[in-house]
């Protein structure tokens, strides 16, 4: 059972370090925060074993924007909007090591192959499919 210890996060404006808040209930948080607790970006990471046997590991993220406003002179930060990410996946409890990797390593290439271009502007531009 690996310990949890900071994750590093790449993103457009470069890279974080979220770090290990708690773990509970089997779930782990890492928190990447700023100057107010309402902006602090989080990632959860579970893994559990199913009531069918198999392994299902969770990951997911809220990604906060704040903003400064300000009110009869005084500036208060606010939480603007919201991002929310989530991946899951389930393996069975015979699957091997490499069948694993295939399955995460397929989805990455989703994000990273240029063959898969059409795909940018559903993920990054909320465009539809046709």
């Amino acid at each position: 059972m690996p310990q949890a210890t900071t994750l590093q996060i790449t993103d457009t404006a470069g890279t974080s370090n979220y770090d290990p808040v708690s773990i509970t209930g089997g779930v782990a948080e890492f928190a990447f925060g700023g100057d107010v607790p309402i902006g602090d970006k989080r990632i959860t990471i579970s893994a559990v074993r199913t009531q069918a046997g198999r392994r299902k590991i969770t990951l997911k993220g809220v990604f906060p924007v704040v903003q400064t406003s300000t009110v009869d002179g005084i500036d208060q930060p606010v939480n603007t909007r919201t991002a929310y990410g989530e991946v899951s996946f389930s393996f069975d409890k015979t699957s091997t090591a490499d069948e694993r990797e295939d399955v995460i390593k397929g989805f990455i290439s989703l994000f990273t192959d240029t063959d898969n271009a059409w795909l940018n502007p559903v993920l990054y531009n909320t465009a539809s499919i046709y």
